[in-house]
């Protein structure tokens, strides 16, 4: 089972695979669209992903052993609809899911701009987000009782991506402006990207301390059960 010197050390292996990627987007972005944080599919949402399916296996975990431990079904139901949450921004991220419907979107009904582009997915996703805040604001108050520590990477997580969706929104509507402040929007870029990476480093690690939390738990418990017997 993972320590907690090894949770610290997982944290900052996560945080420097992150940095390395802004990184690698400075470095070689303007030559190779793969490391561009401005392009779609390139290894900014390849990492994103990996880390977003990795959560998702996590959430499924807590909630199976939740109810091998007898928990009450409500209390694992949020970490089922995080595991398939998840799960499905995964794909959206590696996949750029939602850049392609909200073209579609957009070009079918007109309902965005002439030009078809996929910039106010936000606009679309709105509903998706705030089920998904519900969700966060249901295992915060779970775990705040369980294991503070999670519960505050948890926290930590989730405001880093808040971040990331107020900065995206602003680089959206920079776009759509008569002129652009190029410099800016590029630094807004990285901001968004960096946050997205980061949040997600933090909500895996959350995971991974509650996980560590219902082993040792769960350790008591058998070894109480073992006395009695």
């Amino acid at each position: 089972v993972l320590g907690m010197t090894h949770i610290k050390r997982l944290l900052i292996f996560l945080l420097g695979i992150d940095a390395l990627v802004i990184f690698l987007h400075q470095a070689l972005g303007d030559k190779h669209l793969f490391f561009n944080l401005d392009a779609e599919q390139n290894l900014a949402a390849l990492i994103g992903g990996a880390e977003l399916l990795i959560i998702s296996g996590l959430s499924l975990l807590i909630w199976f052993l939740f109810n091998k431990l007898g928990e009450i079904k409500i209390k694992s139901l949020p970490w089922l609809a995080l595991a398939l949450i998840t799960a499905g921004l995964a794909f959206d991220d590696m996949l750029a899911l939602h850049e392609r419907i909200t073209f579609l979107v957009n070009k079918t009904t007109e309902l965005g701009n002439a030009s078809g582009q996929s910039f106010n997915w936000l606009l679309y996703y709105t509903p998706l987000i705030l089920i998904t805040l519900i969700i966060f604001s249901l295992i915060i108050k779970q775990i705040w009782l369980e294991q503070k520590s999670a519960a505050y990477y948890f926290v930590a997580g989730v405001t880093t991506w808040l971040l990331s969706l107020i900065t995206e929104l602003i680089g959206r509507t920079m776009i759509l402006a008569p002129t652009i402040n190029v410099p800016l929007y590029h630094s807004l870029i990285i901001a968004e990207e960096a946050l997205e990476l980061i949040g997600a480093s933090l909500i895996l690690i959350a995971c991974a301390t509650l996980l560590k939390n219902i082993y040792e738990k769960n350790i008591v418990i058998k070894n109480h059960h073992s006395i009695v017997v």
